[in-house]
């Protein structure tokens, strides 16, 4: 029998790499953040990370993977029309046996890791499929049909950025090393919708 299967809707995920090793300046940084508890980890109490003078290569790294993902997936017909800007960063760690609760982050549309400190071949980012499946068969073999939970291998320097509201987290730390990232959220600034249409059209000014 001759078929095709086609991926109706897929949700974009984007990995790429930092590609250079973090410096000594941005390190300290790093292991001297002020932080809280969360659910089986901890974050930095500063949530604008990204501001401070000795990230500058890495905010605008950051925002170069935004740019990338308005040019190759949001395609806006209008160059420069809208982007996407960082409105939240922070510092996140894991201990070995710790993990992250799948959450989501609301008040942003795309939102980034950059992994400061992971083991190659042992750190991960889980994403959970929330779609309600109302049929449970026992499967031979998982695929992304069938699949509730996608996991991304990561080692230090990558970076992976995804849609906000998809369900996110990190299993147990199998590393002996503090997996240790830095997150940041974002939104809209610029037009979004049809600028002919005064219901759905929206210009959004600097929001920082």
């Amino acid at each position: 029998m001759q078929y095709m299967i086609h991926s109706l809707f897929p949700t974009p995920i984007v990995k790429t790499n930092f590609n250079r090793e973090f410096t000594l300046e941005e390190l300290d940084i790093v292991f001297s953040e002020k932080k809280g508890h969360s659910v089986g980890n901890s974050s930095s109490n500063n949530r604008r990370i990204l501001e401070n003078p000795a990230f500058i290569e890495i905010k605008k790294f950051s925002q170069d993977c935004l740019d990338l993902w308005v040019d190759k997936i949001i395609a806006p017909a209008y160059e420069n029309s809208v982007k996407l800007k960082i409105t939240q960063s922070w510092l996140n760690y894991t201990d070995k046996k710790g993990h992250h609760h799948l959450h989501y982050h609301p008040n942003s549309v795309i939102s980034g890791v950059i992994y400061i400190q992971a083991t190659e071949f042992k750190d991960q980012i889980e994403f959970q499929n929330t779609d309600i499946n109302p049929w449970h068969v026992h499967t031979e073999r998982t695929n992304a049909f069938n699949s509730n939970l996608y996991h991304v291998p990561v080692k230090t320097g990558d970076v992976v950025l995804f849609p906000s509201t998809i369900y996110h987290g990190v299993p147990e730390v199998q590393g002996d090393k503090t997996r240790i990232s830095l997150a940041f959220n974002s939104f809209w600034v610029g037009g979004i919708g049809y600028s002919n249409d005064e219901t759905n059209y929206l210009e959004i000014k600097d929001i920082y």
